[in-house]
Formats: structure tokens, C-alpha cells, sequence
């Protein structure tokens, strides 16, 4: 088929291109920004692919390109997550209703018209439902939503019978690029997830692949024309979605997230997502469909892996050049030009020192335009003596993620701060358990105690080294970086689960248990990928230009964010499972092959 597509850079046009051109189709994808298009699409690597550039609702020859093809397919339109203000109502609606008459015109205008319109439309159409099970017969709603929607089906349909017209009323998309999954993996990950509410409310989801397939329905099926639920068989209600989430995820998810807190973050649009819609897919069902992901749990399951497709194509477990070690199936998508290395699992070896392999291999990568950034649990302070051994001069991830250092002007870049006063509640409940817990402070580059102990002297206290004596009160009377406990393992595994249950479970806090003696408290929001995030916004990067070497689980969240991530060959397994590649451990210098490999081989 020749298709024409507009919205073709989003989450649904992405993935529906990549679909069609696998089929054999050729496509005419319409966008604002053709440049941004042809890199998002790779259309340089599709012959059957062609980018036009112009606007939907504005005249700019596209209109001509319509006639001679078999059908259009037409998702653009506003974010309907966006703040539902006054004047991005007018847009939500002019984005759609106006884009849409311009491609109704468009077809029946055309010389050679299409035989199918495909148009994207939303299950917002039917407002509030309740609990009640409701499909495509099922009248319109009420309110901004189901009004939006159904003016948008309205003049999709205004076109003559000469063109089969299919509206597919979407639900929210489990897809880990985007959409409703995409914008909580995040907070889950951090261990931040939880219901809304009480979670009573159905939520009427759909796997990408089987929207994907449905398009695909509405496309081949001649006898199929107007709405379609484009949504699984089995909706669930938040709570269940939540549950399968988190188990995915392997995190807690346990506290309820109020309304009042989505209203001010989001605005009125946050009473949409409080609200109960169990729709069925009662045309896809009897036209034959068969859904590929029909039960949520092994649909989020597969949403949040990292399928051979995506960004991340995996691992292959063979070893073509004989080394023992596994090899990635792909390179990096665009040259690297911001390497993250984390200093205990990368730069240094078991001995302490950083090779001198590992420092030329580092040389060579910022000759060659690559900014190394090193990532740590420790301070600036800690980590000072390693940076200039590997002859570091760029921004430093410390006390892993709470603090972006600028060991050159010793300043701030970024400072996720705990509060003092929650850090002096945590150690008040700590030292009720335990009157000899030893604890330490960090505030920037400067790290405090009010008792010195022996335990903090031993080798494995590098990460976790005061330099200044001072009483806490002093201290918590302003925000700090991170509060360490340290003690005997058996001692504080008990410690740990009197600070989880008291503060992290309630979000109140971050922690990070690297070593069975040592927990690290920091602001909940504080993590390696985060802060690595915001340096490359920084520096104007596109994360497919950031590459993440990794070996401990404090290492995921930037793994996670990075376009390419390589794990060292002693990693543990979550960081193995997110990697592009596997390369040696650091005994025998995986960092300077992943740099070979990866960062001075695509220059």
C-alpha cells in the first residue's frame, strides 16, 4: 500500500511506520520539522520511506500528495497531557479539528483518492464510566474530553462515501518509549510509584503492539468503518495496574497519590486521570482480532523490557571474537560525545589504582570530543584524588546523583539537597536503636562527623570519609547532600529496615544500601541517571549521544538513560540486563575496550 501519515515523529507514528515499512508499504510522512523527522525515522536507511515538510493546517503543496495513495492515516494533534489552561483548550481543539478538515479536504480533492481514511480519536469520547463495561455503541460523554473528541470524529466523517472512514478511539498506550508507561517508569523506578487514590478506577490500557496490529485491522479489513476501542480485553483498575508495575519493575509501590497533588502539577486535566472508564473492544473482537497481549501482566512485563527494536537491542550471548564475554548486536545510534564511568565499578582496579590503559584510553576519547564524566557514591572530596589519577577535569555525578561538582571552580552544577531537618529525625530514630551509631554528613565537597570511630578509617570507608568534626545541630539547621550510617553488617541490616520503614517507604527519602555496612540517605529524587540527564541537557545532547558504562545497582538509573550502555563483565545482573554490550571486568580493563569499541570507532 502507499500510505500518507501525518504525526508520524510520535510514539504511535513511530512505531506504525516502522510496522508498515516491514509489510512493504511505501509512506508519504508529513512533519514540521523535516530534518528532525528524517533522523527520527532513519529515512536515509528506508528507500520506502519519504519525509514532506509542512504544517497540517497550512497549504504547502502536501495537499497534492494525497491523490495516488491507497489510504491516510492521520495522528497529529496537541498532547492531550498538557495544561488544560484556556488557551491550550483552543489549541487541543484546533490542532485537531482544523488538521483534520485540511486531510478531508485534501481526499476529496484528490484526482486518484484514497480508499481509507484511518483516523486517530481517543476513548475519551465516552467521559466517566464507572465500573459499568461500555463499547463502541456506547454514547458520547460529557464534558471538555468526550466534547474534543467527538467534534474531532465529527469532521473526520464529514467526507463522502467514496472513502471508508475508521476512527480508533485509543486508549492509554503501555509503550516504555512514552505515553501514560513512559511518564511513570521513572518515579517507579525510584521507588516513588503508587496508585491514584485508592485505585478503584478501571483503566482500559492497550499494548503497542496490538495498536499497532489494529491499525493494521482497520487498514486491510474493507468491511470495518467507523469507531473502534482500540483497547485490551481485560481492563483493570489502577490498583492491579499499579501491583504489575511494580512488580515488573521489581519495586515498591505501597502509598496511595492524592488527587489534590495531580491537580496542582497538572491542572484540571489530572480529573481525567482519577476517572473509571472500562471499555470493551467489542468490533476488534468480532471482526476476529486476536490480541497478542490480552491480560495486563505479561503486557507491562513486556512494555517495560527492552525489545531488539528499541534503543537498547540487548545482549547476544554469543562471542563471535572468541573473548568469553557477550557482544552487542548494535552500535551506538550517533556518535558519543558524553561518556558516564563510574569510578568503583570502572575507573578503578580491585587494588585502588586506575591503569594506565584505562587513563590513555580516557585521553583519547576526549581528543576525540568525548566529555568523561565520572559517577561515584562518594564526595567531591573522596573522589578528588581518583580524578586527578585519571586526569579528569570535567563535572563529577556525587554521592550518587544528589550533587553535580565542578572540581575546577569547586562549585555546584546541580544540588538535589535533603532537608536538614528530616536527616536530624533520621538519625534521632536511628540512635534509638542503636546509641553508637556512627554517622557521617556531606554537604557539597565538605564531609562532617560527630564522633570519630575506627570503623571509619578501614579501607572500605573511602566512600564514606569525614574530614571536619562538628556537632549535627549545627549542620541540619540547613539542607545537606547525604547522611551516612555505618556499622557492623548484622547491626545494620536492622537500621535499614527501620529507615525504610519509617521514611523511604513514604517517599520521604532516597537510600542506597552499595555496602551491607553502610546506608546513604539522600534526597528522594537524587540518582546517577538523573543527574547525568541533566549534564547532557546542558551540554544540548540527545541521549543517543550519551553512552553509560556501569557494574552496581546504584549505576541502573543512568544505565537506564543512557541511548547506549555498556555493563563491565563482574556487573551484577539488572545492570548486564540493561546493557547494549558486555565488556571485560576492570581487572582487565573493560573500560578501555568499551571506549575503543564504542566511542572512538564511530569517529
Amino acid at each position: 500500500m502507499r500510505l500518507f501519515v501525518t504525526g508520524a515523529t510520535g510514539l504511535i507514528g513511530q512505531r506504525l511506520i516502522r510496522d508498515r515499512l516491514e509489510r512493504g508499504d511505501q509512506i508519504l510522512a508529513l512533519s514540521r520539522d523535516g530534518r528532525r523527522a528524517e533522523k527520527v525515522l532513519k529515512a536515509d536507511s528506508a528507500s520506502a520511506l519519504t519525509v514532506i515538510e509542512g504544517s497540517v493546517t497550512q497549504s504547502s503543496g502536501w495537499q497534492d500528495l494525497v491523490s495516488g495513495c491507497d489510504g491516510v492515516i492521520h495522528l497529529a494533534g496537541a498532547n492531550i497531557t498538557g495544561r488544560w489552561t484556556k488557551r491550550y483548550k483552543s489549541e487541543l481543539f484546533r490542532s485537531r479539528i482544523d488538521s483534520t478538515a485540511a486531510i478531508v479536504r485534501a481526499i476529496e480533492a484528490a484526482t486518484s483518492r484514497p480508499k481509507i481514511l484511518v483516523n486517530a480519536s481517543a476513548i475519551g469520547y465516552y467521559g466517566p464510566t464507572g465500573d459499568a463495561m461500555i463499547d463502541e455503541r456506547s454514547p458520547v460523554g460529557k464534558g471538555f474530553l468526550p466534547e474534543l473528541v467527538a467534534s474531532w470524529e465529527r469532521e473526520a466523517t464529514r467526507t463522502d462515501a467514496a472513502t471508508r472512514v475508521v476512527l480508533l478511539r485509543i486508549g492509554p498506550v503501555l509503550d516504555r518509549r512514552g505515553g501514560v508507561l513512559g511518564k511513570m517508569l521513572l518515579p517507579f523506578k525510584l521507588g516513588l510509584g503508587g496508585t491514584l487514590g485508592r485505585g478503584r478506577q478501571f483503566m482500559s490500557w492497550i499494548h503497542h503492539r496490538d495498536l499497532v496490529g489494529l491499525f493494521d485491522l482497520a487498514l486491510s479489513d474493507e468491511t470495518l468503518y467507523g469507531a473502534i476501542n482500540a483497547t485490551a480485553p481485560n481492563p483493570a483498575t489502577n490498583k492491579y495496574f499499579t501491583k504489575c508495575l511494580a512488580k515488573a519493575l521489581h519495586r515498591p509501590a505501597i502509598f496511595p497519590i492524592p488527587k489534590f497533588v495531580l491537580r496542582v502539577l497538572m491542572g484540571e486535566v489530572a480529573n481525567h486521570v482519577f476517572e473509571s472508564q472500562r471499555v470493551m473492544p467489542a468490533r476488534a473482537e468480532r471482526s476476529g482480532y486476536q490480541f497478542v497481549f490480552p491480560h495486563l501482566r505479561e503486557a507491562i512485563s513486556d512494555a517495560v523490557r527492552k525489545l531488539p527494536e528499541e534503543k537498547r537491542s540487548g545482549i547476544s550471548m554469543a562471542s563471535p571474537d572468541g573473548s568469553g564475554y557477550p557482544t552487542s548486536s548494535s552500535m551506538p545510534r550517533r556518535p558519543i560525545k558524553l561518556l558516564a564511568v563510574p569510578l568503583n565499578a570502572g575507573l578503578l582496579s580491585t587494588d585502588g589504582s586506575v591503569s594506565r590503559e584505562t587513563i590513555a584510553a580516557l585521553r583519547e576519547a576526549e581528543y576525540a570530543g568525548c566529555v568523561v564524566v565520572a559517577a561515584t557514591s562518594r564526595s567531591p572530596q573522596a573522589a578528588r584524588w581518583v580524578l586527578e589519577s585519571a586526569g579528569l577535569e570535567s563535572v563529577l555525578i556525587a554521592c550518587n546523583g544528589a550533587l553535580i561538582w565542578n572540581p575546577k571552580r569547586e562549585e555546584q552544577q546541580y544540588h538535589e539537597a535533603l532537608h536538614g531537618h528530616l536527616a536530624a529525625q533520621i538519625l534521632e530514630e536511628v540512635r534509638k536503636e542503636d546509641r553508637g551509631a556512627i554517622a557521617c554528613v556531606d554537604v557539597l565537597n565538605r564531609s562532617y562527623a560527630d564522633l570519630v570511630d575506627a570503623e571509619m578509617l578501614s579501607p572500605g570507608r573511602l566512600a564514606i570519609l569525614p574530614e571536619h568534626l562538628e556537632s549535627f545541630d549545627k549542620l541540619f539547621s540547613k539542607p545537606i547532600t547525604r547522611l551516612s550510617l555505618l556499622g557492623a553488617a548484622g547491626r545494620m541490616q536492622h537500621i535499614a529496615s527501620v529507615v525504610a520503614d519509617r521514611f523511604w517507604k513514604t517517599r520521604m527519602i532516597g537510600m542506597f544500601l552499595d555496602d551491607p555496612t553502610t546506608i546513604q540517605i539522600v534526597h528522594p529524587l537524587a540518582d546517577k541517571g538523573i543527574a547525568l540527564q541533566r549534564i547532557a541537557g546542558r551540554m544540548g545532547l540527545h541521549r543517543d549521544e550519551v553512552m553509560a558504562v556501569g557494574g552496581y545497582a546504584n549505576d541502573q538509573g543512568m544505565m537506564d538513560w543512557a541511548g547506549f550502555s555498556v555493563s563491565m563483565g563482574d556487573g551484577i545482573r539488572a545492570v548486564r540486563v540493561l546493557a547494549n554490550a558486555v565488556v571485560p571486568s576492570r581487572e582487565q580493563n573493560g573500560v578501555v575496550k568499551a571506549i575503543q569499541d564504542y566511542v572512538l570507532s564511530q569517529r
